[in-house]
């Protein structure tokens, strides 16, 4: 019996897989140059909770007015309620709104958004302002971590740059490129 040569044209099939695989693997879309004065479009998220419908966070594509948050939200929960406020107020991402009636008005205050809800919507947290509690939702940060951080914080009278948690011990270099995009002053 005569052995067969099964793999003669293997090579030839090898180099011809590779080079379809090169022609039509994906590739990074060229950067596109953009007009000066143009700005990213990220959206924003503002959460609403308190006397409307639908208590939520909503996301827009624009800076959204208090108003339109509330129309959002399906609106006051009473009829007939109002308030000068919802006129004008344009709101920033990661503001927490909540809305009580209180008589015929409506009552509006403002405050952030929980850190465990921003990070979830990919918005930094504030370095400056953050809780113990709230730092720990940042990958990387531990009980520990948080507690010194804050420590620090509180010692030095905030701080004035991002890179300065980089000198606090337990945050090395590695651990700093891992946690800034969490964060902001």
């Amino acid at each position: 019996m005569v052995p067969q040569k099964i793999n003669e044209g293997a090579p030839g099939l090898l180099v011809l897989l590779l080079m379809l695989s090169i022609l039509f693997s994906p590739r990074p879309a060229a950067e596109e140059k953009k007009p000066a004065g143009s700005s990213e479009h990220k959206p924003l998220f503002v959460e609403i909770e308190g006397d409307v419908r639908h208590p939520a966070v909503y996301r827009f594509p624009h800076q959204p007015s208090l108003q339109e948050l509330v129309e959002a939200a399906g609106g006051p929960r009473v009829d007939n309620a109002s308030s000068p406020e919802l006129e004008g107020l344009l709101l920033p991402s990661g503001i927490r709104v909540v809305i009580r009636r209180q008589e015929k008005n409506l009552q509006v205050s403002q405050q952030e958004m929980s850190a465990f809800y921003k990070l979830t919507l990919a918005i930094p947290i504030s370095l400056n302002q953050a809780s113990e509690e709230e730092l720990t939702a940042i990958p990387g940060i531990g009980p520990a971590l948080a507690r010194a951080i804050v420590e620090k914080r509180a010692e030095q009278g905030g701080f004035k740059t991002l890179d300065e948690i980089a000198r606090i011990p337990g945050v090395g270099q590695k651990l700093y490129g891992k946690i800034s995009p969490y964060l902001v002053l």
